[in-house]
């Protein structure tokens, strides 16, 4: 099982799945769930980083004032409410460990502990620079913090990165998805192949993870992470094993880059409904226009495929070629012949297209009437007939 907080942020991917925090998904799940976030969410998660890039900015030169620390705490702290329910986020336990981690993390004392490892590190590089007449072995204390201390400064930097980093991470998926997204009206195939294909063209620069920026992610088919391989049990069969991809994140835009592209491997790819306008997950490769989810804006509260059918009937009803308007349009075009010719009179023309207008208004509402005798009774033998046995009845 992966861990699940955002010191060892962690997931496993294999055949489309995507284990995260215990819990298994398909592979492309999270992509959606990020594309579908509201204005309203978006615009809660536009947070000001500058705090947290400050400190990095002092870490990277070698200090830290406390007053950096305190500024940094404050900020992150409020990011952290922020962006807890967050998808991806509220998996990553960040109710529990998270915040007791981070209350931790950005003590005071914690605070005290960095700077004094921040002082003997450089004392020591002074002492490096100025020879050997000047070096001092550490003492035992000196020896624990340089030890220790470094481990706890990049955990520090690498909390910072995170959670700096989040809105920029939301901001360059939905980009990149969204371009993908519009180049699949131009496809007819939608298979791995072609899919790949077209995500392939999302950026013109490299793969090289070489290449990378952290602060302004320009490529987004590569991603900084390690990965290993493991066993994992069968769903369902604990002694049967396969292998699965586990991949270590420091950021979450490699988290969406891995889901996006282990997506895009097993032909699942995000999707614009027509009827609801949310974003869903395809899982197959037919040209599917329509999320089987409850459309919001229907008052029967049916799936967008049912209110999808729903319209194109009436579309169809309400097109000229309809085959039930089309058998009544020709019946009518041929009473306005017979009545220039001479061969009817208007009254009993006007009878005439009020019985044919009837049978075809019966016919779109009974599908029985419409396939066993709908047809016959549009006949102008027919039609005539019925006018003709009609007037006797009421004379």
């Amino acid at each position: 099982m992966t861990r699940n907080d955002i010191s060892d942020f962690t997931a496993d991917f294999w055949n489309g799945n995507v284990e995260l925090a215990g819990k298994r998904f398909l592979s492309g799940h999270f992509v959606v769930q990020i594309l579908n976030l509201t204005p309203d969410e978006r615009h809660l998660i536009a947070f000001d980083s500058r705090n947290l890039y400050d400190a990095l900015d002092e870490i990277d030169n070698g200090y830290l004032y406390k007053r950096t620390f305190e500024l940094t705490r404050e900020s992150l702290l409020i990011i952290h409410r922020t962006t807890c329910k967050m998808p991806v986020l509220e998996l990553l336990d960040t109710d529990r460990y998270e915040s007791y981690r981070l209350e931790r993390m950005f003590s005071d004392k914690n605070c005290a502990y960095i700077q004094e490892y921040l002082v003997l590190k450089g004392k020591q590089a002074e002492n490096c620079y100025n020879g050997p007449v000047s070096r001092a072995a550490p003492n035992n204390h000196e020896a624990q913090l340089l030890n220790s201390g470094g481990y706890d400064l990049n955990d520090l930097a690498k909390t910072l990165r995170f959670y700096a980093n989040i809105w920029s991470d939301i901001a360059t998926l939905t980009v990149h998805a969204r371009r993908f997204i519009d180049r699949l009206t131009q496809m007819r195939t939608f298979d791995e192949s072609h899919l790949i294909a077209e995500a392939n063209k999302l950026h013109e620069y490299g793969y090289s993870q070489s290449d990378l920026d952290d602060t302004n992610r320009s490529v987004f088919r590569a991603m900084r992470t390690a990965i290993e391989y493991v066993p994992i049990a069968k769903h369902g069969m604990k002694n049967q094993f396969i292998t699965a991809r586990r991949m270590h994140f420091d950021r979450l835009l490699d988290f969406l880059i891995a889901d996006f592209f282990e997506g895009i491997h097993a032909g699942h790819y995000p999707k614009k409904c027509g009827v609801c306008e949310r974003y869903f997950l395809v899982l197959n490769a037919r040209n599917q226009k329509y999320c089987n989810r409850k459309d919001p804006n229907d008052p029967r509260k049916r799936p967008c495929t049912a209110v999808a059918a729903d319209r194109g009937r009436k579309e169809r009803e309400s097109s000229k070629s309809h085959r039930i308007k089309s058998v009544c349009t020709t019946r009518l075009n041929t009473l306005r012949s017979y009545v220039k010719s001479g061969k009817i009179d208007t009254a009993f023309a006007a009878d005439a297209k009020k019985l044919a207008q009837d049978l075809r208004n019966r016919a779109m509402h009974d599908d029985r009437y419409t396939f066993a005798s709908y047809k016959q009774d549009m006949t102008q033998e027919a039609i005539v007939a019925a006018v003709e046995q009609k007037r006797k009845q009421t004379m």
